[in-house]
């Protein structure tokens, strides 16, 4: 949460172990984001009494408005084991930075297009470029 708050982002928390979901607009009611296209932030192997020392590495994942996943992770940190909390915050805290700070992934409809089986993309989509 600190990570992304020096990017100005707000995260959402579900209050059950170490998932967020952060808005593609920030104007977004905290309510109403994880009903939203969203990304969500969670750690490898998530848990209640989760504290940096046992950190496993974030999985940053793209989610639709009716929260099921879309396509490959955009970030994912180690193999399982014990990580640097800090230091994978930061590159995490960047990649969702840059994906929803992208002007494109804010009116792009590709996603919903993609859900009724169309696989049309706007021209300057960039919803599958990584950061």
């Amino acid at each position: 949460m600190a990570a992304l708050a020096e990017y100005g982002i707000r995260a959402e928390s579900d209050d059950v172990g170490m998932s967020y979901a952060v808005a593609f607009d920030p104007e977004t009611p905290s309510w109403k984001v994880r009903s939203s296209f969203h990304l969500s932030v969670g750690d490898r192997d998530p848990s209640v009494d989760h504290v940096p020392a046992s950190h496993t590495g974030w999985t940053v994942c793209v989610h639709d408005d009716q929260g099921e996943p879309i396509g490959d992770p955009l970030y994912i940190a180690g193999s399982g084991g014990l990580m640097d909390c800090a230091g994978d915050s930061a590159v995490a805290a960047a990649v969702v930075a840059d994906y929803v700070s992208t002007p494109i992934s804010r009116h792009c409809d590709c996603y919903s297009q993609e859900r009724y089986g169309r696989r049309y993309h706007d021209s300057e989509c960039n919803r599958y470029r990584r950061p």
